[in-house]
């Protein structure tokens, strides 16, 4: 079955965690990112490969799975504009360390 997604953006959230959702046996079934000002929403339809119904618990399953993923993009992302920025590189700064931040779900 092959997900919904309209955007992009959506299109590529799901590259990025189709394999690893299924890895736990799960499968995406839409993608929709909500804009609201500057707050983004992803919300992820899903469901077992089993076909059994899914509950709270496999949303909360997945949801704890899939916000690590995101978590660790967003690190590698942070770590390539470090990487890139033009004032580190002129030596404006005797050093940048990124610290990841631990992310309390629950």
């Amino acid at each position: 079955m092959a997900a919904i997604y309209q955007t992009q953006l959506e299109q590529k959230v799901f590259d990025l965690l189709e394999k690893p959702v299924g890895s736990i046996g799960y499968a995406i079934v839409r993608v929709k990112i909500f804009q609201s000002g500057r707050s983004k929403t992803l919300q992820l339809m899903i469901e077992k490969a089993d076909g059994e119904n899914v509950i709270v618990d496999d949303c909360e399953k997945v949801s704890r799975h899939v916000s690590v993923i995101l978590d660790v993009e967003d690190m590698t992302a942070a770590e390539n504009w470090a990487a890139n920025d033009p004032y580190a590189k002129a030596g404006l700064f005797a050093s940048c360390e990124l610290v990841q931040w631990n992310k309390v779900i629950g």
